[in-house]
């Protein structure tokens, strides 16, 4: 951070936001008996004048550049803290560039460093942890680093959360533990039985909110994706039913407590020099549908047998990784960046898809709508008949081992004939490899982001483009009823 706060400032500083920093810095002399905002504020008419409206734009649209810069750097201060630091450093007849007084307050106060935030999961299963936790007194943590998160199965215990959580951060690279004072008294005066009942991830984060909702955006995007890592990771596994008992063991069935009571979430942030991490207990009020799918994404963990495909799950991690920045850059500028925005937004849309077709479900036909869905965002740029033969043509593009692509290929055309018996029939009937499916959805994406910077800047048909797509027509080799994904 230190070392890019004069790019920071340089990328605030517009020739509008100088402009406004201009008007800021006119009204100095007149601040000096206004030390805080809230002073200013409070002695405000009910009627603004029109220099008044142009000094609290330009506060606001400073303020929020400022935000946005450090968004892109990972890092989430809310808008409320950024507004009181910019307006306390206008008024400092010392400060000779508020911007770059900003910036510097941020890091001399450490809250640019990372903390954890906590979330509960409902339907998620660690094969074989349910027998370990009852003859094995060491951690049952399941860090994945490349994408800066731990996992725990439900601990059963506020103190053993506890724990976890210190671990958590150790593996994570922070050097404090969390505020254990704090952690019970969330626990005693919020409906968190979650906190000791159910599985829990302990995500790094970069945040200091100032109030409860201000990161909540960033906090949503940073959970979709790390659990989509999960969620690509276990589709990875090898099939260890077939190998071993280790399901039966399974922590989604032994000692399982686990509970749908959620509606809070925990985030840690490194405040100043406190020796420990500073609690919040954030309500689900906003956003509360989101965070319902979030915790409730079905799937079972065999994290012993991660290491067989350790390399791809690292290529995962960074694929979202990069779609990550590049969302949050783009969303910035609410996706008006051409070409490469489209494509960001329909990646991200493509693995909330992905994701669906975890959810559990009594009509396994919904998984196979969703996965079409995820598939058809994922490859084609807009609607076109058909799609089926389309998406298997750009799924061997996609995919740069041609003996891969071959051989994961036709799971493409079996998703589109059992598509096409959902959509007719309203149910399916014949057999579907999901997790087959899944695969050569994981493999698919990799691709496609790998090639995400050679995307022109405008295009009408990006996708189509970056992977090199020169078919004027599609091959009529799939059923034409498998062309859309809804008739």
């Amino acid at each position: 951070m230190r070392l890019k706060r004069l790019q920071l400032r340089k990328a605030v500083e517009t020739s509008r936001n100088r402009k406004h920093l201009g008007l800021l810095l006119s009204e100095r002399a007149s601040l000096q008996a206004l030390p805080s905002l809230d002073d200013y504020t409070f002695e405000l008419p009910d009627k603004l004048s029109k220099k008044q409206e142009a000094f609290l734009r330009g506060l606001s649209e400073l303020s929020f550049a400022i935000r946005e810069q450090l968004g892109r750097n990972d890092i989430y201060i809310g808008l409320s803290v950024i507004n009181e630091i910019l307006y306390s450093a206008v008024v400092d007849q010392d400060t000779a560039d508020p911007i770059e007084k900003v910036f510097a307050s941020i890091v001399r106060a450490g809250v640019h460093k990372p903390g954890i935030l906590v979330f509960p999961l409902v339907s998620i299963g660690f094969s074989g942890f349910g027998l370990f936790q009852h003859n094995t007194k060491a951690s049952l943590d399941v860090p994945v680093l490349d994408a800066g998160l731990v996992l725990t199965p439900q601990t059963n215990s506020l103190d053993e959360t506890r724990r976890f959580l210190d671990r958590a951060c150790k593996h994570l690279g922070i050097p404090k533990k969390i505020d254990a004072d704090i952690l019970e008294h969330y626990h005693r005066s919020r409906p968190t039985k979650w906190l000791r009942a159910n599985p829990l991830i302990a995500l790094s984060v970069r945040s200091f909110m100032g109030s409860y909702y201000a990161n909540q955006y960033a906090f949503l995007i940073k959970l979709k994706l790390a659990i989509t890592v999960i969620l690509m990771a276990s589709v990875l596994q090898p099939d260890a039913e077939k190998e071993n008992l280790d399901y039966a063991f399974s922590s989604s069935r032994v000692n399982n407590r686990s509970t749908r009571d959620i509606n809070h979430y925990l985030v840690f942030e490194n405040f100043g020099r406190r020796k420990k991490l500073y609690g919040n207990c954030i309500p689900m009020n906003l956003d509360a549908d989101e965070f319902a799918e979030l915790s409730s994404f079905r799937a079972e963990l065999r994290p012993a047998l991660w290491k067989k495909n350790a390399s791809l799950i690292a290529e995962i991690a960074d694929a979202v990784r990069k779609v990550e920045r590049k969302y949050v850059w783009h969303a910035g500028r609410e996706f008006e960046g051409g070409a490469q925005a489209r494509v960001c937004r329909k990646l991200f849309d493509s693995m909330a898809y992905f994701r669906r077709s975890f959810l559990g479900r009594a009509d396994p036909g919904a998984h196979v709508i969703d996965l079409a869905i995820a598939f058809e965002v994922l490859l084609t740029d807009s609607f076109a008949s058909g799609v089926g033969a389309r998406l298997v043509r750009r799924f061997k593009l996609a995919v740069s081992d041609a003996e891969l692509a071959d051989s994961l290929s036709e799971q493409l055309v079996f998703l589109y004939n059992a598509r096409s018996e959902v959509v007719h029939k309203g149910r399916l009937e014949t057999q579907f490899d999901v997790t087959a499916v899944r695969k050569a959805y994981i493999h698919a994406f990799v691709g496609v982001v790998k090639r995400l910077d050679t995307i022109p800047r405008t295009s009408g048909a990006p996708i189509k483009e970056m992977l090199g797509d020169v078919r004027e027509q599609d091959d009529a080799t799939l059923d034409p009823d498998a062309a859309n994904i809804v008739e």
